[in-house]
């Protein structure tokens, strides 16, 4: 850790634990020293980050962390993680800074041959990139004779893609953990649809404390996945279609 990490480390571990902490972390703060003062408030205070947000005062981020509790009911529970969630999307940075919280740099003029245009600008949403790459998916591992045999019993194929494709890097990233094997690429996925990665996230019930150690961890990738994975079984039906058109 730097120093300036050290201190804070510290001056944490050694304070009385509060209903509520907020920890400043500037972005020159390294990974190390993130996830250190990260792991030491939640093994050894029990407490959870239930919201981020960014401030330019201090350019770097805010983490409000509250204390671990059991009284909760399921359904408060639920509600509580529900309104975390929220909490912590909305306030992840926007996408004209670059991964680590700079600014990013003005964009160079590029020589793309024409595929490279194309698949710069393919992504609009999870719903449409998903049903397409399902629709590749059919193309791919179904001649049109299994496609059209499958048709006759649409539910039964429709599980079937389900379950294929529910881990298939090529549709949601799911079996290998990524969909992009690119961070940044998976960054800008998720900032382009991010009411779509707000509402897989809730919809999963993820922990918010998991959310937060994802992006302290700038694992931009878990995100991207949890949205594809999310949006398959919505987009299974016309998937079909498009490839049978």
């Amino acid at each position: 850790m730097k120093r300036i990490e050290r201190n804070t480390y510290n001056n944490l571990r050694k304070s009385i634990t509060a209903d509520t902490i907020n920890v400043e972390i500037p972005v020159e703060y390294t990974h190390e020293g993130r996830q250190g003062i990260h792991e030491m408030l939640t093994v050894e205070k029990h407490m959870r980050a239930s919201m981020i947000c960014w401030n330019s005062i201090i350019n770097g981020y805010v983490i409000h962390y509250v204390p671990t509790v059991d009284e909760y009911t399921e359904a408060q529970r639920m509600e509580q993680e529900s309104q975390d969630i929220d909490e912590v999307m909305n306030t992840l940075p926007k996408s004209d800074r670059t991964w680590n919280g700079y600014e990013k740099p003005a964009e160079e003029q590029t020589t793309d041959t024409e595929e490279e245009e194309e698949e710069n600008t393919m992504f609009t949403n999870y719903i449409e990139a998903v049903t397409e790459d399902a629709a590749q998916y059919i193309r791919d591992n179904y001649t049109a004779e299994e496609l059209a045999e499958k048709l006759t019993d649409r539910e039964e194929f429709w599980e079937e893609l389900n379950d294929a494709m529910w881990v298939a890097d090529e549709v949601t990233g799911n079996g290998s953990g990524s969909y992009t094997f690119n961070r940044a690429q998976a960054r800008e996925y998720v900032l382009a649809d991010i009411d779509t990665v707000r509402e897989a996230l809730r919809e999963f019930c993820t922990p918010a404390d998991t959310i937060a150690e994802k992006f302290l961890d700038e694992d931009w990738e878990y995100f991207d996945v949890t949205a594809r994975c999310y949006v398959l079984g919505q987009v299974i039906e016309d998937a079909i279609d498009r490839a049978a058109a």
